[in-house]
């Protein structure tokens, strides 16, 4: 379930990165550019990370900078029948779901 989740995670971030490249190329046109010295020198650190995963190599702030915001946030319960019968010894589950979000800001584009 999570490589099937994984796969359709890849297709879709493949797709928005075919469709923004366009713009993505008009952007960095116009924008100044970057030394490759600088962008190399900013390493992951989690303890100031405002996410989980990082940059991801400058793509998440480009992808921003277009108007483009992609959060992925997984939830999990645990329940459990802690009385109600013969039958409760094994009463209890986990259950959770992963949260795709896109967030299109069309003013951006």
């Amino acid at each position: 379930m999570l490589i099937c989740f994984l796969r359709r995670l890849s297709r879709l971030c493949a797709g928005l990165l075919v469709a923004l490249c366009g713009a993505h190329a008009d952007a960095q046109t116009t924008q100044p550019a970057e030394s490759a010295a600088v962008k190399e020198s900013k390493s992951f650190d989690l303890s100031t990370s405002k996410t989980l995963t990082g940059d991801w190599g400058g793509l998440r702030s480009d992808l921003a900078d277009l108007g483009v915001k992609v959060e992925l946030s997984y939830q999990q319960q645990f329940q459990q029948n802690f009385r109600g019968g013969l039958r409760t010894h094994n009463g209890h589950r986990f259950s959770g779901s992963y949260d795709l979000v896109t967030k299109f800001d069309f003013e951006k584009m």
